[in-house]
């Protein structure tokens, strides 16, 4: 009768790389395997940059993020500007065996700070909802500077959660005082939450660039990789590079001459535009102003004669004069215009007619009583 095999209680593996920031290659090889099996279990297909968008953007649902079958990598990346930490989590067997050959490798590299254990395993992932990619933190301040700050460690300025967040990334850091072994990390309980790590991204999220997500530098936009121009080939003949030594010399003597062409070439009022193809757009340059003084002083008279009549003005006078031909004119126009809109407002003559109305009927019910009560009297 055949057995069944025994389910793992705990089916979920981690791994954390700590490396320096200019460790581009270790940060692309991590990166390539978790977006490979990524994109291979949810079926994205297409470019890097589209791969990589669409992961960006996935969020699991929590039914995915318990089955241990789902065969995802997950995890959040921690960039401080002078190291790279890295911690990523998936299921036993074939998820995390390229994970665990890139550790087994880089071990042994003193450069490389590398915690894992194959056997040891987790209950749960940790950091599902963090999406299909490797969640990016930026921080504005090295860890170690955030985990030694007084404003960090000590008052009402921070958060508790984003203070344990700090501390226990320093221990994953720190080479020499924090733990050595995965299991040490198990029983301090040194893995972040993801909460933690979403109050410490508001709290000191600096902004994120090309290069820390890429490993490499931007491409100027309209500049190609294999773009080889003139300039190219005299530059590297003026430093003796080039196979034709013989063709520039003298960059110098070069440039100036063609300053010369071009200065003689156009008249002192047109410019060429710089953003123009070919240099062949002018734009005029009109003659400055004048802004000299009039030398008979008119200018100094009329300013005088100004200030003499505005110190002359009553401006509180003037101001309510203005105000009531406004209400006059204007004023009246409008009110006008909304009481024919506002049908149900009355005027204050109208109000007046009703209450004196009102006040005639109250007297007459007066007068019938007081009729009805000598009557039965």
């Amino acid at each position: 009768v055949p057995t069944e095999v025994p389910t793992d209680p705990r089916p979920f593996r981690r791994c954390v790389f700590a490396m320096h920031y200019s460790n581009v290659a270790l940060f692309r090889e991590i990166l390539d395997v978790v977006r490979r099996r990524n994109a291979k279990t949810l079926g994205v297909d297409g470019t890097p940059a589209h791969v990589l968008f669409e992961l960006a953007q996935t969020r699991f649902e929590p039914a995915q993020i318990a089955d241990d079958s789902f065969a995802v990598i997950t995890g959040f990346h921690v960039i401080d500007g002078v190291t790279r930490l890295i911690l990523v989590e998936g299921t036993r067997g074939e998820v995390m065996d390229p994970v665990y050959e890139i550790a087994s490798r880089e071990a042994s590299n003193p450069a490389v700070r590398v915690l894992f254990n194959r056997r040891l395993g987790y209950d749960a992932r940790m950091y599902g909802t963090l999406g299909g990619d490797v969640w990016p933190v930026k921080l504005c301040e090295t860890v170690p500077a955030l985990a030694k700050s007084p404003a960090v460690l000590a008052g009402d300025g921070v958060r508790p959660m984003t203070r344990e967040c700090v501390l226990r990334l320093a221990q994953l850091l720190d080479g020499k005082m924090g733990p050595s072994w995965m299991r040490e990390i198990e029983s301090s309980r040194a893995f972040p939450r993801v909460e933690w790590l979403v109050s410490l991204d508001k709290r000191f999220g600096a902004e994120l660039t090309v290069t820390d997500l890429t490993g490499e530098a931007p491409r100027l936009r309209g500049v190609h990789r294999t773009t080889r121009t003139d300039v190219d080939d005299e530059l590297e003949a003026y430093g003796g590079g080039s196979k034709n030594p013989g063709r520039v010399r003298n960059v110098e003597q070069t440039v100036g001459q063609t300053v010369e062409q071009t200065v003689g070439q156009y008249d002192a009022t047109t410019v060429m535009s710089p953003g123009t193809a070919r240099g062949k757009a002018r734009r005029r340059v009109h003659p400055p102003l004048d802004m000299t003084t009039p030398l008979d002083g008119s200018y100094l008279e009329d300013l005088a004669a100004r200030r003499r009549a505005r110190t002359r003005r009553d401006l509180t006078a003037d101001y309510l004069a203005h105000t009531e031909r406004l209400q006059r004119t204007l004023g009246d126009e409008k009110r006008r215009a909304w009481r024919e809109w506002n049908v149900r407002r009355i005027t204050a003559e109208e109000e007046a007619e009703i209450k004196a109305k009102e006040a005639e009927i109250k007297a007459k019910e007066a007068e019938m009583a007081a009729a009805a009560a000598a009557a039965e009297a």
